[in-house]
């Protein structure tokens, strides 16, 4: 009896996980787990896109019946890439919705406004942390891309030193929360990094597969210049992750907060004493 039984929970529980595999599968099917992923699909498209447009644009001066040929093998390859892009988009729908809620969040929350970067579910899963993905960029897709780009005014980078302040509380809330082990990290340039080491903010290389690399159109809107596109684009990208000495930021949060409170005290004194004079 005590075998039937046991034969039983084992059916059982056969049954749950191919439940469960059957439910990721499908999960993982329309939506991506990470931007890494998204971008990285989409960076693959673009590759594809280039290609496509330069073998075109070589074709239109094949004469003969092998320029049309080719001409028209472009043209059936760029519909597949128009659907191939829509997919992208839609499975990437989750990842960008849930970036759009996090920032929000943090306006409410934590009164930051926050316009030189965005945060998203990281792609890093080991030894159980729970990880984000901080990015520099937008991503709003060529045809916003080249719409901003004319117009000049999605401008983000150099971050300002407010968006660093609020990368710096964002940094000390979660590492000091000991109930989870978080781990925040970024694609950044050169000068990325040097902008962050010098507001104290530690930077740490990591594996270079979790790296997720602008497109040059992404980078050109957020830095506000058309150029930047093609031969100013910053060739050194690498993923870092982000630290910041607890112990030191709080020691500073504690001293800005008694600067904070002198001041109130002094123009309430001053406020009093032109009352008094007044008088």
């Amino acid at each position: 009896m005590e075998n039937k039984d046991e034969e039983l929970d084992n059916e059982k529980e056969s049954t749950r996980s191919s439940s469960r595999k059957y439910s990721n599968f499908l999960y993982e099917l329309f939506n991506y787990n990470s931007y890494h992923s998204y971008k990285r699909n989409l960076r693959r498209l673009e590759i594809s896109f280039i290609f496509l447009f330069i073998v075109g644009t070589i074709a239109c001066f094949i004469p003969n019946k092998l320029g049309n040929t080719i001409i028209t093998l472009v043209f059936i390859c760029l519909i597949l890439y128009s659907f191939l892009y829509t997919w992208i988009m839609m499975k990437s729908r989750r990842v960008r919705l849930e970036s759009q809620e996090i920032m929000k969040k943090l306006q409410l929350e934590g009164n930051a406004v926050v316009r030189s970067w965005i945060l998203y579910d990281g792609a890093y899963t080991e030894d159980d942390f729970v990880s984000i993905e901080v990015a520099f960029s937008g991503d709003k897709g060529v045809i916003n891309n080249l719409t901003h780009l004319v117009k000049g005014d999605q401008t983000t980078l150099p971050p300002t030193q407010e968006d660093i302040q609020h990368l710096k509380n964002l940094l000390f809330n979660l590492y000091s929360n000991n109930q989870r082990d978080w781990l925040i990290y970024g694609t950044l340039n050169d000068n990325l990094v040097r902008l962050l080491e010098k507001n104290d903010i530690i930077v740490q290389e990591m594996d270079r597969r979790y790296r997720t690399k602008p497109s040059r159109l992404d980078y050109a809107v957020a830095s506000g210049r058309a150029t930047a596109a093609l031969w100013n684009f910053p060739h050194s990208w690498n993923v870092y992750a982000l630290g910041l000495d607890i112990e030191k930021y709080r020691d500073s949060l504690i001293h800005e907060q008694d600067k904070i409170e002198r001041k109130r005290i002094r123009d309430t004194r001053n406020q009093v004493r032109k009352i008094k004079n007044k008088k």
